[in-house]
């Protein structure tokens, strides 16, 4: 033997045996064939489509990753099926005074005209707020929109506002402002900062009177400010059928009243 050889071969020796301890620790090589332990092993065909990759990952525990898909946008409106609840329709959460909203004309299932109005009367024991610097005629009518596109610290606006069917406020739907503002409102949000919100109420147009059965607990013994906001029909764009309204309104402090009936159009 050459001098040195014999070092050589204990050095492949020990190369060996790490090799084999190695393999060893991580389970054995992998198997060509699927698992017989009672695995089951799924098999992902490749889904083609702009929400998914067909790129496909499989690791030695036969476990096929795939990405997840993105969300899908929401079903198109059907006309004449009711819309389930949006999560600002139920209370908590950003709807912290539902119970501002008294009462809605129509009512939850019931019909309106196309040519008819849409109303839902406010009591609170301040003001509702409505768009900075918003005025009205002496019928209720809006005189000067002001500045409906301001929002509030809470990221929706301070004007009321219907959302309809799948175009919601928490989806970014477009809003629709009432044609009319009634009763007693405050159009100058600068007020709640300094808790002066009594200072510049302003007293609009008489509310028209308010259905029976109207809920008041939005209001604090006498501190009661009523209000009535009216849509016309004709200026929302519905096909006849039933439809999802949801009413977004600023309760006049810092707080939000939410409310959601589905209506049928005429």
């Amino acid at each position: 033997m050459q001098r040195g050889s014999i070092g050589s071969f204990f050095v492949y020796i020990i190369l060996i045996i790490l090799i084999i301890a190695g393999i060893s620790a991580v389970g054995g090589l992998p198997s060509q064939g699927s698992p017989t332990s009672g695995q089951v092993v799924t098999i992902v065909t490749p889904t083609t489509g702009a929400t998914y990759s067909n790129l496909q990952m499989k690791t030695f525990g036969y476990i096929t990753l795939a990405p997840s898909p993105t969300l899908a946008p929401p079903p198109p409106d059907t006309p004449g099926q009711p819309m389930p609840p949006t999560a600002l329709c139920r209370p908590g959460g950003l709807n912290v005074e539902p119970e501002i909203i008294a009462s809605t004309v129509p009512a939850n299932g019931q019909s309106v005209s196309g040519n008819g109005k849409i109303k839902i009367w406010v009591f609170d024991e301040r003001a509702p707020m409505i768009a900075p610097n918003e005025k009205t005629n002496s019928d209720g009518s809006i005189s000067n929109p002001g500045q409906q596109t301001v929002k509030a610290p809470d990221t929706y606006l301070y004007e009321p506002a219907i959302y309809l069917d799948s175009h919601t406020a928490e989806s970014g739907g477009s809003p629709h402002f009432p044609q009319y503002v009634k009763g007693k409102y405050n159009n100058n949000p600068k007020d709640l900062a300094g808790s002066l919100a009594f200072r510049n109420v302003v007293q609009g147009a008489a509310i028209d009177p308010v259905p029976a059965g109207a809920i008041t607990s939005g209001c604090i013994y006498s501190l009661c400010y009523k209000a009535e906001y009216i849509w016309n029909v004709a200026n929302l764009g519905l096909s006849q059928g039933t439809h999802r309204a949801e009413f977004v309104i600023h309760d006049g402090d810092v707080d939000r009243g939410i409310g959601c009936v589905n209506i049928q159009i005429q």
